[in-house]
């Protein structure tokens, strides 16, 4: 005679198979929905002025008491719902927000501008692999960095964004947007005694380097906490999409208990940036990617 046990684990696993069945249909379905919204939005475009027709994605939305598995099932269906809508228009973002000129191609030995350091002399040599012939320019603080690059007196600039013991310099975070500057690649600098490391950017307006070497895809963003279920619903979007937490740091907001977070996720390849960020952009209108570029790997500095 079966014991209780081995009964009640044969009616799991059957009630498991069944609920996979079924969340594998309903991405299927949210898939197909989010094409058919695609191919209408593109024939309504059609007859709209340029840039677009508006657009109220047809997502199944969450609630705040809604429990912790079935926020997961609701993401699930919202990141199915709009891979299905990029698979039609996978440049819908560029071509309805996306304002911000592209970035050309760097001069032969172009201006890198930097606070006088040991880890933004190292980071200099460590860019020459995206960089090369970089002419070295410093400045008295990470302000005046900045404010070379603005101004066009520098192509490039460095500035470090995380030390791994200290956490995130959100200040700098601030500093980059403050002066519009984009984010092209990141690499780690190690302390002399190891065991420690600083985070280094480069930064640029106006270039891009062409060199391209084996790098991870990384996205940064920031977020309002709206309800206790913020970061949470960010992080599981993120893992469906296609991206890996690397870090998340919090700061106050200008009220009462208040949160902003900042969060750094690394991508598997750029349809799941485009994926998380059309995401951030439909179901968390507060968040806003800050940054999405390259970090080289250890191995190849």
């Amino acid at each position: 005679m079966r014991s209780i046990f081995e009964s009640g684990a044969d009616n799991l696993a059957l009630w498991r198979e069944c609920a996979k069945d079924a969340s594998e249909l309903k991405r299927l379905q949210q898939h197909a929905l989010g094409r058919a919204s695609a191919e209408e939005w593109m024939q309504e475009s059609m007859h709209a002025e340029k840039g677009g027709a508006p657009l109220a994605f047809p997502l199944p939305r969450l609630k705040e008491e809604a429990s912790p598995a079935a926020r997961a099932a609701i993401i699930e269906e919202q990141i199915a719902f709009l891979r299905g809508f990029l698979a039609v228009c996978p440049d819908f973002l560029q071509e309805t927000q996306d304002s911000s000129p592209a970035l050309g191609a760097p001069p032969a030995a172009p201006r890198v501008v930097f606070l006088e350091s040991f880890f933004g002399r190292e980071a200099l040599h460590r860019f020459e692999a995206v960089l090369p012939h970089p002419l070295p320019v410093t400045a008295p603080s990470f302000t005046a960095v900045c404010e070379e690059l603005a101004s066009d007196r520098a192509d490039f600039a460095l500035l470090p964004l995380e030390d791994s013991k200290e956490g995130a310099f959100l200040h700098l975070y601030e500093e980059i947007d403050r002066f519009e500057l984009r984010i092209t690649h990141t690499c780690e600098i190690s302390y002399a005694e190891g065991g420690r490391t600083v985070t280094m950017a480069l930064l640029s307006r106006r270039y891009l380097p062409v060199l391209r070497f084996a790098s991870d895809l990384m996205l940064s963003c920031t977020l309002f906490e709206e309800n206790p279920h913020t970061l949470s619903d960010l992080l599981l979007a993120a893992q469906e999409a296609g991206l890996s937490l690397c870090s998340v740091n919090t700061l106050p907001g200008s009220f009462e208990n208040a949160v902003f977070y900042h969060v750094v996720l690394r991508a598997e390849d750029e349809a799941a940036q485009t994926l998380f960020s059309l995401y951030l952009a439909v179901c968390q209108p507060r968040g806003r990617v800050i940054g999405q570029y390259l970090h080289l790997k250890e191995e190849l500095l």
